[in-house]
């Protein structure tokens, strides 16, 4: 039986150590988070990477993104350009996701081309903690493939239902709309465009 468990804000510590906990085990639990509700288990553990992909139904030709806490933390995931530095500095943390080459150390499978990692820090104070705590966090939106994104817990409920070991609900309502995605690998190119509206005069310019 899932657990619904509130997060703030502010972040209750106990649900904080609580969520942490069920990470390192390998389970999978939902995110409120700044873009669209998600679910998340830790990258560098294969069988729960796995649970995503089977719960989502989502395509392992599909990377599944990364959010971490720090700049730091993505510098140790990703090898960083000038611009790519420049456009994360103004939008980090925020709804951006940058598609960066992934350095050799970092050897998660998280579907997709295993040389490129996406990677973002959001705009959620409770899901920065658990990947300072948990290390980097593969996360997808709470939804089936193809279907309509989840904007809270009681939605992802709905379609995920007990097979997420615990939803961590908050106050806050995410934006609805998933991040923007940047492939930063040979100069800048929009992908997606979520809910950053990135102009191209930035984008040509940075």
């Amino acid at each position: 039986m899932s657990r619904v468990l509130f997060a703030g804000p502010p972040v209750d510590l106990e649900v904080l150590e609580d969520a942490a906990e069920v990470l390192l085990a390998g389970g999978v639990v939902g995110l409120p988070t700044d873009t669209v509700y998600g679910i998340g288990a830790c990258a560098s553990h294969a069988g729960a990477v796995e649970k995503l992909f089977a719960l989502k139904q989502r395509s392992r030709d599909l990377a599944l993104p990364v959010l971490i806490d720090s700049p730091e933390s993505a510098r140790k995931l990703a090898r960083f350009t000038p611009a790519s530095e420049r456009l994360a500095s103004r939008h980090w943390p925020g709804p951006l996701t940058i598609v960066l080459d992934r350095r050799a150390e970092f050897t998660a499978d998280l579907g997709g081309d295993p040389n490129s990692i996406g990677l973002r820090i959001p705009d959620a104070e409770i899901v920065r903690s658990l990947a300072r705590r948990c290390g980097p966090l593969a996360v997808t939106s709470a939804n089936l493939s193809g279907e309509p994104e989840a904007d809270s817990d009681s939605v992802a409920r709905q379609t995920l239902g007990d097979d997420v070991d615990i939803y961590l609900s908050g106050s806050s309502e995410s934006a609805g709309r998933p991040s923007t995605v940047v492939d930063a690998r040979n100069g800048l190119e929009i992908l997606r465009t979520g809910s950053l509206d990135l102009s191209e005069d930035e984008i040509g310019n940075s």
